[in-house]
């Protein structure tokens, strides 16, 4: 019993700090001020008129619209994208004979599912607001988005994907079922909240992950507000539920002592 409490010490500690995490991360997405891209990209280009690129770099915070002058065609949703990420898996059932408790040999179809495969395009496209627009590149941020396409086929014929292969199979054991279809996207358009850090080492403004490892790169669909009603939820959450682990460890850790020396 005392080794399952010293498991929920460990494990309530281990909350506790990850919450102090959350913490540092809801402080900084409230402590950076929000700006226009106009009054951003402006004071990056009086740094690189001044000093050359590649030396500015300051985190920035911005509300603007996602927009690409050639747009992406999402691979199931035909969307016009300026980030998508599509997938497909193979849906099937196998057969699992297992004991009951009379000793009997039962028979039972269980669902399964494995990738066919992936495909991401996109995620360097333009933030626009109705000051300006800045380039981003959203690669390593913390992508917020919602899923946009997602469509189950039940198909005894191969299906060819750009990225991979639907090869239905049957056997005593084994029925394949079909095929889903997922996508996740930013469509053009879709209003994103931003934060990262804004530099010019590629030559021209832009936005993307910061070199310091310790601020944020947030790119949501979700409103400044959500974010920080979300993090303060969960720093919440955690916070509870790290003490609670805690305290019944200890519980089980001095049941478990006096259990052993009685």
């Amino acid at each position: 019993m005392w080794i399952f409490g010293i498991i929920l010490v460990a494990i309530g500690i281990g909350l506790i700090f990850y919450k102090k995490k959350l913490e540092d991360k809801l402080l900084n997405v409230k402590y950076f001020d929000k700006s226009n891209i106009k009054t951003a990209v402006e004071a990056c280009e009086g740094v690189s008129k001044e000093l050359g690129t590649g030396h500015y770099s300051q985190m920035v915070k911005i509300d603007a619209s996602a927009v690409l002058d050639e747009p992406l065609i999402g691979e199931f949703s035909n969307d016009e994208c300026v980030y998508f990420e599509a997938s497909a898996e193979h849906e099937y059932e196998t057969l699992l004979e297992t004991k009951n408790d009379k000793g009997r040999t039962v028979k039972n179809w269980i669902d399964g599912n494995e990738l066919i495969g992936r495909v991401e395009e996109g995620g360097v496209f333009y933030l626009k607001d109705n000051s300006g627009q800045v380039e981003i590149d959203i690669q390593g941020s913390e992508l917020t988005i919602n899923q946009s396409f997602k469509q189950f086929k039940s198909s005894g014929r191969t299906k060819e994907f750009s990225f991979g292969t639907y090869s239905p199979r049957s056997s005593r054991d084994f029925k394949s079922k079909g095929y889903s279809m997922l996508e996740r996207n930013i469509k053009v358009g879709t209003p994103l909240f931003v934060i990262g850090e804004l530099h010019d080492r590629n030559g021209t403004p832009m936005i993307g992950i910061p070199t310091e490892k310790e601020n944020p790169f947030i790119v949501t669909i979700h409103s400044e507000k959500q974010v920080i009603g979300g993090l303060e939820r969960k720093t919440k959450n955690f916070f509870y539920g790290g003490i609670a682990c805690a305290v019944a460890g200890a519980a089980l850790i001095v049941v478990g002592l006096v259990k052993a020396f009685l």
